[in-house]
């Protein structure tokens, strides 16, 4: 059995190191694998799609008006049970957070060995750090971007597909917004939605709508980069860590306000969306005339926490090579303390015995007498090692 299972792991690793010089170059002394740029592109491409389909496509099936009655207009029942499935599960908070937690954790999880950033806010952290090359990082985002925008139109036509792009009444009609975000703010003590009544507030309401719906995407989006920056983990730790402290924002911020935390996120499918229902002649909602709150709010956090903690490091490097550099002096200090000490003891050892050999009438190199001064802690001895010379053995043998 161990046997096979060895066979089948050298099978594995020999086919990999195959493939591994089309997608990245392993360094021979750290053993760590260096990935060529167009495949990390390629993974951000792939992972920023999968993310924003998996966040947006359950919109698809129009759950937000599941309790219009009759709203699917080709009266299909299970795709009508799989609308209401969806409107009950997001109805609680705590389930659509780990509804797209899980998401991002298999995502993660499956990409962080090569690029699992996904998200502008987050690449552009790293560039700050030094992490990223400028030209990479700005690369990633380009694709970030794309990815989502891929990802908004295949909601798009899946919402075609299903019949849930236009929902006909008697009464009204209804549209799937591909999940496009728009500020909306509910803190219990207030409640102010953009899309309540005019769009033209009152002047003071509107200023501090516009300013507490930014302040509390900063908010959260740099609680988000604290979790993906700070802390020394391995990266199978860091993602639970993030995965679990998500889902703590995203429960919290639902009690607060739409968040998006992603840039990407946020402009694709509000574009998709206002494009779509323009080319079709309708008049709806424009997403776009508020995205820029998420947008601002999302790279202001990235910008700032990006030099704070680049800020940090850089402190602390410095403070550990201090700190390497006095414990070397200290080391040196010790060591030429030792040196002298060892002298003196020296030269007080000589000086003892020229003075008791001086003291008992002998000489450096007397062949009967050899005193040896001995330091043992905090007392000085003087041994005596006696000799016996030749004519003691002669006057010995003599009397046998």
């Amino acid at each position: 059995m161990n046997t096979t299972l060895e066979k089948t792991n050298n099978s594995v690793k020999q086919f990999f190191n195959k493939l591994l010089p089309y997608f990245g170059v392993r360094d021979t002394k750290t053993g760590n694998i260096k990935w060529h740029a167009w495949f990390i592109l390629f993974v951000e491409l792939i992972g920023t799609i999968f993310l924003v389909f998996w966040i947006c496509f359950p919109n698809a099936f129009a759950f937000e008006y599941a309790d219009v009655e009759g709203h699917w207009a080709n009266g299909n029942a299970t795709l009508t049970s799989i609308s209401n499935f969806w409107a009950t599960y997001f109805s609680y908070p705590i389930l659509l957070a780990l509804y797209v937690c899980f998401g991002i954790f298999v995502l993660v999880i499956c990409t962080i060995w090569v690029s699992a950033n996904f998200n502008p806010a987050v690449t552009t952290v790293e560039m700050i750090k030094g992490n990223d090359p400028y030209h990479l990082g700005l690369m990633k985002i380009g694709v970030q971007f794309l990815g989502a925008f891929a990802a908004a139109i295949f909601v798009l036509e899946l919402s075609k597909a299903l019949g849930t792009w236009d929902i006909q009444t008697s009464a009204t009609t209804y549209a799937v917004s591909l999940d496009a975000i728009a500020p909306a703010i509910n803190p219990g003590w207030v409640s102010m939605n953009i899309f309540e009544g005019s769009i033209s507030m009152k002047e003071a309401s509107d200023s501090w709508f516009w300013f507490l719906s930014l302040l509390l995407e900063f908010v959260y989006v740099y609680m988000l980069l604290a979790l993906v920056f700070i802390g020394k983990m391995n990266k199978v730790a860091r993602t639970a860590w993030i995965s679990m402290g998500l889902v703590a924002i995203l429960w919290v911020s639902q009690h607060t306000m739409n968040v998006t935390l992603n840039p990407a996120r946020a402009l694709a499918p509000a574009v998709v969306h206002d494009i779509a229902r323009g080319l079709h002649g309708q008049t709806a909602t424009s997403y776009t005339s508020f995205v820029w709150i998420y947008i601002l709010g999302q790279m202001a956090a990235a910008a700032v926490f990006g030099l704070h903690i680049t800020y940090k490091d850089r402190k602390n490097a410095a403070i550990e090579e201090a700190t390497i550099g006095n414990k070397i002096a200290i080391e040196k200090a010790k060591h030429h303390e030792l040196m002298l000490e060892n002298s003196r003891l020296t030269h007080i050892n000589d000086q003892m015995y020229k003075d008791i050999s001086k003291h008992m009438g002998i000489h450096h190199g007397h062949k009967g007498v050899h005193p040896k001064v001995v330091h043992t802690g905090k007392t000085t001895e003087v041994v005596y090692k006696v000799k016996p010379t030749t004519t003691s053995k002669k006057k010995s043998s003599k009397k046998k």
